[in-house]
């Protein structure tokens, strides 16, 4: 029995619920069902709640306490603690007060006197402060004194705002950068003051940027260099430990604050392997944190790994480079979850589920059909663009094979490899190292590696690592301090501060160098802004010009990032050579993405033809597209091709095949087959990249859920028989990469060239057509006629010219070689399928 126990200082208890739920699983509502005094003061009882807890299955629980469903919160994030084996047998009592992140273990912990629930900077010479109950007493009798470093600062007045909780104090002299300020009131707990908006002020970031690489751990066989940022911590301290978890503590070293807000320790001897976690004191409360810089570190991200780069190389990986990309839509990228694609028993790999499961280069299904990387390598891909690899939060390594399963867009330690992924979770060599064999081996078959990254928010906010060693800094907030929440998963990274881009720069950079990585998808790329990508742009180029750069163009809610500053698609202008995802013929192509049962142009709804020729024409302006009756935008957003990333379907929402489920259950499985077929010929010959989620060539299902982000494997996983189900499917996929690569025509550059080579043609609503004219983009073919005939029976169109025309795409058939070819000016388009052909004038 868990039982917890809710208190709060104004006693208001009408309406309060909680919201409980196991880490990674769905929450449920839990009513509270009596009260209880606390001691003997009758003046203040707590509600309480008993839960029965015998069938969890883990025990790391989230709470939330609310009230008229989600319209109120008693704290604005999220609490989360760990809760014993003890509550499945007996019970297990826990304390959680109003507004306080901090969930209590006993009565003797609890803070029953207010303090401050807000106390932060507005500017150099005013605190915000917000009190957890009302003063009732007047500002002369019970007045604010302010203390820097422990010494009264004077004030020049308080005003209170909205009532006897709020108030504003005016210094009489501008704070000092990098002291601790604290407010103090008679009957309240004393509140430290938050830097609030001083974190963007230019004296800040002129006092504290720190321009080199060298934070985290610099190992060497003599010494090893340890530096952490912390400009506002009044006191550091490095912790070393033998093992990643356990009773393993070798000592603590006292740090020395340098220059630039940098702490420095040196500890001599070979240091290789050790463990080690900072201990920062910032605004009165000293926390224990992992190193955000750290490159390895121990089983589930808790303690970081000193890491001697030279025992992290497989044999030959000095051979291994990037791959060579002369433009961007020469790529086709190819979606896969580390987990997924090898985890069922039918994918006949040595290491299912584990970056070794995808090195495996001989891998085959019972059918003898390739499986895993051998697939990859079959269907003709030139990059994988593999879901997050970094360590993230939402799955406990200690357990990796163990009935839990997470997508990983919930960031822990941005440069460590995720653990569950490896087959020894608790060394920290051993996840780097087969990383980079899974690299390797994917790189030895000439298949570039993107990297899906999530520098967007981070999965704990007030306790994550960040905010432990800077509080408030690397995160958007509003001026009260309240996070912003673009991601939808409660914070959101301030990518326009200068630590924190260069955080982010640094990242990039060493994944790009040291692993290799040939590309990277930003998540939620809208929530960065337009500077730090052109940087990381820049910084790319630098390692490797070939590198690719794309991501989601929009956010997952309101930023207080300023909508010109950001990275959406309305900006692709602004950014150089980075590509944006195209919502708008994705869901013209199927229907809404958000809507199941909406169709698109491939299911029977014709209005959204505009939509679909956006698309062919790589989202830059084509005079032949009606922009009034393109979804979403009545305007091209996109400068070059390279701009637009065409998809039909990716990880997110449902499958394709789920979708035509949804939205035409009426069609059998062989007409779902052509429309899968078509939607993914109208993705392979437009400009721009063409992106394909796994299993999408073989009809994947994931039963119909349409956000399996925790879902169980069976619903995740590629079963490997549905390639031999659907080889036909499979096949047509092939082909049509294998054309899109042996023809640049599909690959066009720029605008200009787009406009001069395409010519699109009149045609019923449900049929489009278009000619690549002029030998485009160095084409051997002069004349590629396309078109794609969304409607329910065959349709004779005419072609551009009369001669001798060579069909290379046809009904369920596409390739580089011929499958017919005839003389003269009309062809017949076969119902639900694309036709590719070219005009034979040798």
């Amino acid at each position: 029995m868990l039982k917890i126990y809710y208190y709060r200082y104004d006693q208001d208890y009408f309406g309060w619920e909680l919201w409980i739920w196991q880490k990674g699983r769905e929450g449920s509502l839990f009513m509270f069902n009596s009260q209880e005094y606390l001691n003997s003061d009758i003046e203040k009882a707590a509600m309480v709640a008993e839960i029965d807890v015998s069938a969890f299955e883990n025990n790391e629980i989230g709470i939330i306490v609310r009230r008229g469903g989600w319209h109120e919160r008693d704290y604005y994030l999220d609490r989360y603690f760990l809760m014993s084996e003890t509550a499945k047998t007996d019970t297990e009592c826990i304390y959680i007060v109003q507004d306080t992140a901090e969930i209590f273990n006993s009565l003797d912990e609890l803070r029953l006197t207010p303090g401050f629930e807000n106390a932060i900077f507005n500017n150099f010479r005013e605190i915000y402060v917000r009190l957890q109950a009302p003063a009732l007493r007047s500002l002369e009798n019970d007045p604010f004194e302010v203390y820097q470093d422990g010494q009264s600062v004077p004030i020049r007045h308080v005003t209170p705002i909205r009532g006897s909780r709020e108030f504003i104090i005016s210094l009489k002299k501008d704070m000092k950068l990098g002291s601790t300020y604290s407010v103090h009131k008679p009957g309240f707990r004393i509140g430290y003051v938050d830097y609030g908006v001083i974190y963007d002020t230019q004296e800040f970031s002129n006092q504290f940027t720190y321009d080199q690489d060298d934070l985290g751990a610099t190992w060497s066989p003599d010494l090893t260099v340890f530096k952490a940022w912390a400009p506002i911590a009044s006191s550091m301290f490095l912790n070393l430990y033998s093992t990643g978890s356990g009773e393993s503590f070798i000592k603590t070293i006292e740090m020395t604050r340098q220059k630039y807000g940098v702490w420095e320790t040196q500890v001599m001897g070979d240091l290789s392997g050790v463990y080690y976690t900072f201990s920062a004191t910032n605004l009165g409360k000293t926390y224990e944190a992992a190193d955000p810089y750290a490159v390895s570190s121990g089983v589930n991200g808790r303690r970081s790994m000193v890491v001697n780069p030279g025992l992290t190389n497989p044999e030959g990986w000095e051979n291994i480079h990037h791959k060579l990309l002369i433009n961007p839509t020469d790529a086709v990228l190819y979606e896969v979850h580390i987990r997924d694609i090898t985890i069922h028993p039918s994918s006949g790999v040595q290491y299912p589920g584990k970056f070794l499961g995808l090195a495996q280069k001989d891998s085959q299904s019972s059918e003898a059909l390739p499986t895993g990387l051998s697939h990859l390598v079959d269907l003709g891909i030139t990059h994988v663009h593999l879901m997050p690899i970094f360590d993230y939060f939402t799955v406990d390594e200690t357990k990796p094979l163990e009935s839990q399963y997470n997508w990983g867009y919930d960031p822990t330690n941005y440069n460590v490899p995720e653990g569950s992924y490896s087959t020894d979770q608790h060394d920290g060599y051993n996840r780097v190292k087969e990383l980079k064999e899974m690299i390797k081996a994917i790189k030895e078959c000439d298949i570039g590696v993107v990297m899906d990254v999530v520098y967007n928010h981070t999965y704990k906010t007030m306790d994550s690592d960040f905010n432990k060693l800077v509080p408030g800094y690397y995160y958007r907030r509003d001026q009260q301090g309240t996070f912003s929440n673009g991601s939808g998963c409660g914070n959101e990274i301030a990518s326009e501060r200068s630590m924190v881009r260069n955080f982010i720069l640094i990242s990039v950079q060493r994944w790009a160098s040291e692993y290799k990585i040939d590309g990277f998808r930003f998540d939620l790329m809208g929530l960065t802004d337009i500077d730090t990508m052109n940087d990381v742009r820049l910084a790319l180029d630098r390692i490797s010009p070939s590198i690719i750069l794309y991501g989601e163009g929009w956010t997952g809610g309101a930023s207080q990032l300023k909508g010109y500053e950001a990275a959406t698609k309305t900006n692709a202008p602004k950014l150089n050579r980075v590509g944006f995802f195209n919502d708008n013929s994705r869901d013209a192509i199927k229907g809404d993405n958000f809507h199941p049962h909406d169709t698109g142009f491939i299911t029977g709804n014709y209005k959204y033809k505009e939509g679909v020729k956006f698309g062919v024409s790589g989202a830059v302006f084509h005079p032949a597209i009606d922009y009034t009756k393109v979804n979403y935008s009545g305007h091209p957003w996109a400068s070059y091709p390279w701009h637009c990333v065409n998809y039909v379907a990716s990880h997110d929402n449902l499958t394709l095949y789920d979708k035509l489920m949804a939205s035409r259950p009426d069609l059998s499985y062989s007409e779902h087959c052509r429309l899968v077929n078509l939607a993914n010929a109208i993705v392979l010959t437009s400009q721009g990249i063409p992106f394909l989620m796994l299993g999408i060539d073989m009809m994947r299902s994931k039963k119909g859920e349409h956000n399996s982000y925790n879902l169980p494997d069976d619903i995740n996983q590629i079963d490997w028989s549905a390639k031999f189900k659907n080889q036909q499917v499979f096949n047509y996929h092939k082909g049509l990469i294998s054309l899109r690569k042996a023809h640049p025509a599909f690959r066009m550059i720029s605008s200009e060239e787009v406009r001069r080579n395409i010519t699109f043609y009149p045609t019923p609503d449900w049929l489009i057509s278009f000619s690549i004219n002029n030998f485009a983009n160095n084409d051997s073919w002069k004349t590629i006629f396309v078109a794609y005939n969304a409607g329910i029976y065959n349709e004779t169109i005419d072609l551009p010219k009369y001669g001798e025309w060579v069909v290379v795409a046809e009904d369920q058939q596409a390739g580089t070689e011929p499958i017919r070819s005839f003389t003269g000016n009309k062809v017949e388009v076969r119902y639900r399928s694309a036709t590719v052909l070219y005009l034979d004038e040798r």
